[in-house]
């Protein structure tokens, strides 16, 4: 990596066991701002996901999820 490089992500999903508990933290304590809230399946199984934005450059996206089942 060059000296002129700067890191970053793009895109973070983290399974969490209580949604509504951790976008409160999100929100309150580093400040993201919720974008929009998903509810689907993967191989059957349902899940809820919350969809942050991060401040600063570029989309970048925060995703606590709860996978049920």
């Amino acid at each position: 990596m060059s000296q002129h490089s700067k890191a970053h992500f793009g895109f973070t999903k983290l399974l969490v066991r209580d949604l509504e508990k951790s976008a409160r933290f999100y929100t309150d304590v580093c400040g993201l701002t919720e974008l929009a809230r998903v509810e689907a399946s993967i191989a059957g199984r349902p899940i809820r996901e919350i969809m942050f934005n991060t401040t600063g450059e570029g989309r970048r996206h925060v995703c606590p999820a709860q996978l049920h089942g």
